[in-house]
């Protein structure tokens, strides 16, 4: 019996020396000899930049980290608060106590209608997360290029001014015909 394992033990180091060894002489780094001989070709990677990646896939793959990185706080939270309402749907009965490592009672335990129900629950709290997220971001990024767009403007030396008392209450967006453009430096004065 003792034999066997240490065959076993022999098999598995000779298995390993086999095909770890000639990995040494196939990977190995050429020497300076080597190299003078041979033309090889050298291929540099630049690493991605901020422009390769279209600003929707970036907010895609971030709503995307966020829903599946909230996926185990969500379960976690679904699993309690179920835990919860069973307590009380049972009159505080203490084999129902939400606990962690309910090993106490059979009763206690989930049947798998009531595990997928958690896991649906949960999944669909963390798409919520996920999309809440996303729109916060897009209102954000939106914000922000509007105010860019206004900087630029006043960079530029235009700004518009649109009177209030030309904006009539039945049309406001007629207010083309009111725009007074004047230029950044004459409000410097």
């Amino acid at each position: 019996m003792k034999f066997t394992k240490h065959l076993k033990k022999i098999k598995i180091l000779v298995f390993l020396i086999i095909f770890c060894l000639p990995t040494q002489f196939f990977f190995a780094e050429t020497t300076s000899s080597d190299k003078e001989d041979t033309d090889e070709i050298t291929i540099n990677f630049e690493p991605y930049t901020k422009d390769n990646i279209p600003d929707w896939a970036h907010d895609l793959r971030r709503a995307e980290i966020i829903t599946f990185g909230s996926l185990p706080f969500t379960t976690l939270s679904c699993t309690f608060i179920y835990s919860l309402y069973r307590y009380y749907d049972s009159g505080f009965d203490s084999t129902y106590f939400p606990n962690p490592f309910p090993s106490s009672s059979d009763d206690a335990d989930l049947s798998t209608d009531e595990q997928i129900a958690i896991l649906k629950y949960s999944c669909g709290f963390s798409l919520f997360v996920g999309i809440t997220d996303f729109i916060i971001c897009t209102i954000k990024e939106q914000k922000e290029q509007k105010e860019e767009r206004a900087s630029n403007d006043i960079k530029n030396g235009t700004i518009v001014i649109i009177p209030e008392s030309k904006v009539t209450e039945t049309d406001p967006s007629n207010t083309t015909k009111d725009k007074t453009e004047i230029p950044a430096e004459a409000l410097n004065e």
